[in-house]
């Protein structure tokens, strides 16, 4: 049989107090003697992708969350919970841009782009 030593979660959206008491209270629940240890997603990259544990890292998903860890292990974070705390310029930011200006473009009311042709292209939409 197999026996679970340690579950450690790294999760996007576990910025919060809250969201460590929600998360650790309903694992506790099917998880009862197993040690957990829950983290927001930011952090794993230090240990990760930094063969020194320190640094700034820019997670740019739906979202946009950042962090910088000092060599001293002091942290620092911005939490993607809202536009103005932070989650300017994810993925959904960026192709809101980039539909803005290629719609600007190919009426005539903007800069000419060649994201006229491509987006159209890519999104399989005819003229």
């Amino acid at each position: 049989m197999l026996e679970i030593a340690c579950i450690y979660m790294v999760l996007a959206g576990a910025d919060l107090e809250s969201d460590f008491v929600l998360l650790n209270n309903g694992f506790k629940k099917y998880f009862q003697d197993v040690n957990l240890k829950i983290v927001n997603d930011c952090w794993i990259v230090f240990s990760a992708g930094s063969e020194k544990n320190w640094g700034a890292v820019s997670i740019c998903g739906t979202s946009h969350n950042a962090a910088v860890k000092s060599i001293e292990g002091k942290k620092y974070g911005i939490r993607a919970l809202r536009y103005i705390l932070g989650n300017y310029g994810g993925g959904n930011h960026l192709s809101n841009i980039a539909m803005h200006y290629a719609f600007r473009s190919y009426e005539g009311t903007g800069t000419y782009t060649k994201l006229e042709e491509y987006l159209p292209e890519l999104c399989k939409a005819g003229n």
